[in-house]
């Protein structure tokens, strides 16, 4: 089994991520904070992880604010800010034991 996870914000529950692989039996967690290292793309795998890839990627949606705005770090927006939510992509390999092919555990 694999669980993955976009939208992944470690600064509202910091332990989240472990208490999650932890009530699936013990899951093998992997985390790309892509944005300030705290937000991001999470895998949990029942097999061990055993190599990442982590890949910022080009693009990104952008947001506009109202001028007078006040943004997430407490700053205030100025007229015609316009702000770029970061993609990213995690990859990972997983060892999947012989024989546990689909259907298999």
């Amino acid at each position: 089994s694999v669980v993955a996870l976009n939208e992944v914000d470690i600064n509202l529950a910091p332990k989240a991520l472990d208490v999650v692989a932890k009530r699936l039996g013990g899951f093998a967690v992997s985390f790309f904070g892509h944005v300030k290292g705290r937000y991001g793309n999470a895998l949990l795998s029942r097999h061990p992880i055993v190599a990442v890839r982590e890949t910022h990627l080009r693009g990104g949606s952008e947001v506009g604010f109202a001028a007078g705005t006040l943004k997430r770090n407490g700053e205030v927006a100025k007229e015609g800010e316009v702000h770029r939510i970061a993609r990213g992509l995690l990859e990972c390999d997983v060892e999947v034991p012989l024989g546990a092919g689909a259907g298999g555990q």
